[in-house]
């Protein structure tokens, strides 16, 4: 973004930790954003290229090919890294196995009030460095923040790079260090100053919308998790329906439950809905939770998916 980026790579310049380069590129911007770049090109550690293809994914591709150092990360135009980010990264990595992801926590920041669902989405991922269960939620949402993680260079290449991945890419990127036992280490302060404002790619394009989400994470569980299994679909509003339609789009049986009342559609989508209550106990089964109820009454969800022989994170999962 052409009205942030000059404090964004101000922010990189003013690391703590001097031996970096930086690769940027351009995805034919029409603004002032070349003339920004051309401005900090003295700066011997920072290169520019125009992407040959179009959109973020070619453009992360150009960039990789760019990179000569050991260890990577990735920056948007429009965030600051706190002064001593890369400083805590390369130095947590360098004590981590070599599939290691490093991240940390994230804190938004905005010329407006940030919005309710950004903060608890904040809260969230910072509880994942606490918790220390970034897998454990890995098909509720993307775990670590695209422009706040670190790995090996040569880790990143083994597992294909960011060749061959699907929008939302950085949630794929993560899907897929999942699926290759990576580990992930947190690193218990701020390594991400994270801009919310209005014209943010997430906010505006279908690439990061509610179902595009789903559709990956649906098609990225089927791929990872043991085939051959009954797979049990949980609550029936909207991320419910979302699950049950890219199912559905995959050809993959499952079985929909939730809570039964009187008056309650039987069939949604053509598929009959069985009261929770009659789920059978099932070792060999998959489950997916639809719904987040508060507290108390998440706590007596997951004790009855627990007495059916379902552990949060190895096979029953939060969407």
């Amino acid at each position: 973004m052409q009205a942030y980026l000059a404090e964004t790579l101000k922010s990189i310049q003013q690391q703590s930790h001097a031996l970096w380069e930086l690769h940027i590129v351009d995805d034919h911007s029409e603004d002032d954003t070349m003339n920004i770049v051309r401005q900090f090109s003295e700066d011997e550690r920072i290169s520019y290229v125009t992407n040959t293809g179009n959109g973020i994914i070619p453009a992360l591709q150009k960039a990789f090919a760019q990179c000569n150092g050991t260890m990577i990360t990735r920056m948007d135009g429009d965030d600051l890294m706190p002064t001593h980010r890369l400083a805590s990264m390369t130095h947590a990595l360098a004590r981590s196995g070599s599939k290691t992801m490093v991240t940390g926590k994230v804190k938004y920041f905005g010329e407006s009030p940030v919005s309710e669902g950004y903060l608890k989405y904040e809260q969230w991922l910072n509880e994942r460095i606490v918790q220390e269960d970034h897998w454990d939620w890995i098909y509720r949402e993307c775990v670590v923040a695209s422009p706040n993680w670190m790995m090996y260079k040569e880790a990143l290449e083994a597992i294909g790079g960011f060749d061959e991945l699907l929008y939302p890419e950085d949630y794929d990127l993560i899907l897929r260090c999942y699926n290759h036992q990576f580990q992930i280490k947190g690193i218990h302060e701020t390594t991400l100053l994270w801009r919310e404002h209005p014209k943010r790619t997430s906010r505006n394009s279908q690439h990061y919308n509610q179902e595009s989400f789903f559709a990956l994470k649906i098609k990225r569980f089927l791929a990872f998790e043991s085939q051959h299994k009954s797979l049990y679909l949980i609550g029936t509003m909207r991320k419910g329906k979302l699950a049950a339609r890219c199912l559905l789009q995959e050809n993959e049986a499952f079985q929909w439950f939730d809570r039964q009342q009187e008056g309650h559609r039987k069939k949604i989508y053509g598929q009959d809905i069985h009261d929770i209550n009659l789920m059978p106990e099932n070792k060999e089964a998959h489950a997916l939770i639809t719904v987040f109820p508060e507290d108390e009454e998440r706590n007596v969800l997951e004790s009855f998916l627990n007495n059916l022989g379902f552990e949060f994170g190895h096979n029953c999962w939060y969407l």
